[in-house]
């Protein structure tokens, strides 16, 4: 039984450290071409390269904020992609022609019902609590850019639910209680956000 829970463990810290690793790899290397490319048309200083790490930089003056912007989009649109293609490969999931037919209408409706009516609930909750959104500011931002929006509301949602719907519960869901595999997969979806509000909206929501 433990050595089954150590691996299931490992097999979740792989996939959540590859998705980490892709963001960050992708993020670095779009962000120092976007400072390098400033620099070169002299939007900010030649020293700023001293310190790649340093992104904030871009958002010193309005002509560099919208690189920023299309910086960020750009590295979560390919770490997402990246990601996608490794879970593929990997056979983390495999998407069947038959998967939207295999859905009965009858708990795809409860389920949306429940999902927006419980939504007040958490909303509730979340101001009571006085729960801290770290990512607001981000949010913000990429939602005024295109490749932004799809990205947020197209791209990585698709990746989270293959990631912890088809990978991380669809593993689970072959070598334990399907209740078991449902929370598990919930509290890591949750708990990966790194973020109050987040956390607390993505467990729950993901059971």
């Amino acid at each position: 039984m433990m050595k089954n829970i150590l691996r299931t463990a490992g097999y979740i810290l792989m996939l959540v450290f590859a998705y980490m690793a892709f963001q960050v790899c992708f993020t670095f290397i779009v962000m120092m071409l976007a400072m390098v490319y400033a620099v070169v048309k002299g939007l900010i200083p030649a020293g700023s390269l001293r310190s790649l790490s340093e992104y904030d930089v871009l958002l010193s003056s309005p002509a560099t904020s919208n690189i920023y912007i299309w910086s960020m989009a750009i590295g979560l649109f390919l770490s997402s992609l990246a990601m996608l293609l490794f879970l593929y490969l990997i056979r983390g999931y495999r998407l069947k022609p038959d998967l939207l037919r295999s859905i009965s209408l009858k708990p795809l409706v409860y389920s949306t019902l429940l999902v927006f009516s419980s939504m007040f609930a958490l909303n509730i909750f979340v101001q009571w609590f006085g729960l801290e959104d770290k990512l607001s500011v981000e949010m913000s931002e990429l939602s005024r850019n295109a490749l932004g929006v799809i990205t947020i509301s197209l791209i990585a949602p698709l990746l989270e639910e293959v990631l912890f719907r088809g990978a991380i519960q669809g593993y689970m869901m072959r070598r334990y209680n399907p209740w078991v595999a449902i929370v598990c997969a919930a509290l890591v979806f949750g708990v990966f956000h790194l973020n109050p509000v987040q956390m607390v909206y993505a467990t729950l929501m993901g059971i």
